[in-house]
């Protein structure tokens, strides 16, 4: 199983994000476990034993100028069977839902259109 964790935003939010991927390690000991996160930040997570491969995302930090095509060729290139979006941008679940990904987990709960 291949699982790519997404929190391409801030150094912060990444480093919290950073919690669920030993939890995943520990419930999936043979899943290859990738993490899309912003290219300024991706050399803190290359030698990081958890995870099999970062996937650098470009972008600025308010995603003024996220290109889905760009998410999608991420996505592409390390296919993974499930998407865990930890970011509610509506870009990721979007690329990931046209390349073909069938289990995606997002983080609805700061959107602005969630449901009550």
């Amino acid at each position: 199983m291949k699982i790519c964790l997404q929190r391409a935003d801030n150094l912060g939010d990444c480093l919290l994000g950073m919690a669920l991927v030993p939890w995943l390690r520990k419930a999936y000991p043979n899943a290859d476990v990738s993490m899309m996160v912003a290219e300024k930040i991706a050399p803190l997570f290359a030698e990081w034993d958890y995870v099999t491969a970062v996937l650098p995302l470009k972008h600025n930090p308010n995603f003024e100028d996220l290109r889905e095509d760009d998410v999608k060729s991420l996505l592409n290139q390390h296919r993974p069977d499930v998407l865990i979006n930890l970011w509610e941008h509506p870009g990721f679940t979007r690329a990931a839902a046209q390349v073909g990904i069938k289990e995606i987990v997002a983080d609805v709960s700061n959107s602005k259109n969630k449901r009550h």
